[in-house]
């Protein structure tokens, strides 16, 4: 995991005359499953479309396989990393399999048809996230989870290098949850994708990331392993709430304990 495959490099970027991100810089490994966290409001979101190349920052540059991704087209973006926001809308009443099929277009000519290998690509994608019987349903009759494995399935049958998942827990239980990450660590350690993902859920982040990016008022405050990270100092003073943390025993990872009703003063 020593080879870079995504790079921010002092990065400031925002929305008309108004900065949200100011100079971040960060290195995205190969083959990693990196977690970016932070309070409502800190930019995560902001940094996210800079790195998949969809806003372009105001100064600095990112980096992607080598490359400025400024000078990439987006076709080929879409071919190498794909990027899954948090609220998608589907307006149309698709099948699974038509929407999944979607994530094919980068690959192909504009006005030709769907090739063999295309429908392949979309079975075998299908069949590893468990939602081949699920293909002729419409999407509007599946529940949040599964709807989260199918917006997963389109990304991936783009047969990307890197995604990048904006809060893909959110809105899913438990058990859910525990599917999803275990998936992505799965792709991760079997295909050698590298994962970027926006969480809220610290204890989840702790179990699952390799390295963490504590996002706080536009700005990252610390970066690196959750060990280094997710102390109960470095937390407290971001999220302004009392908390303990402990080594999971059966993880060996921080886990995070908040106390109910204990705020604490912004330094």
């Amino acid at each position: 995991m020593s080879v870079t495959h995504l790079r921010a490099e002092h990065v400031t970027a925002g929305y008309g005359k108004t900065p949200v991100i100011h100079d971040i810089s960060l290195d995205v490994p190969r083959t990693c499953l990196y977690g970016i966290i932070g309070p409502n409001g800190a930019g995560k979101t902001t940094l996210f479309k800079c790195l998949s190349g969809i806003l372009k920052p105001w100064e600095g540059s990112v980096w992607f396989g080598g490359n400025d991704i400024r000078t990439l087209p987006r076709r080929k973006i879409a071919q190498r990393a794909a990027y899954i926001p948090q609220f998608q809308w589907v307006p149309f009443p698709y099948t699974v399999e038509e929407f999944v099929l979607m994530g094919r277009y980068p690959h192909r000519d504009r006005f030709s048809a769907l090739t063999r290998k295309d429908r392949t690509i979309v079975e075998e994608t299908l069949e590893m996230l468990d939602l081949l019987r699920y293909k002729d349903r419409r999407l509007q009759s599946l529940s949040g989870g599964e709807l989260q494995r199918v917006f997963l399935a389109q990304g991936l049958t783009q047969r990307p290098e890197l995604i990048l998942m904006d809060e893909p827990t959110a809105h899913l239980d438990i058990s859910h949850q525990v599917n999803l990450l275990d998936m992505l660590k799965l792709l991760r350690d079997e295909y050698g994708l590298t994962v970027v993902l926006i969480l809220h859920d610290l204890n989840i982040a702790s179990a699952y990331c390799d390295t963490i990016a504590l996002m706080s008022s536009g700005r990252v405050h610390a970066c690196g392993s959750p060990e280094h990270v997710l102390t109960a100092t470095t937390l407290e003073e971001i999220y302004q709430v009392r908390l303990v943390v402990e080594r999971d025993p059966l993880a060996s990872r921080p886990h995070i304990f908040f106390v109910p009703g204990k705020h604490t003063q912004k330094r």
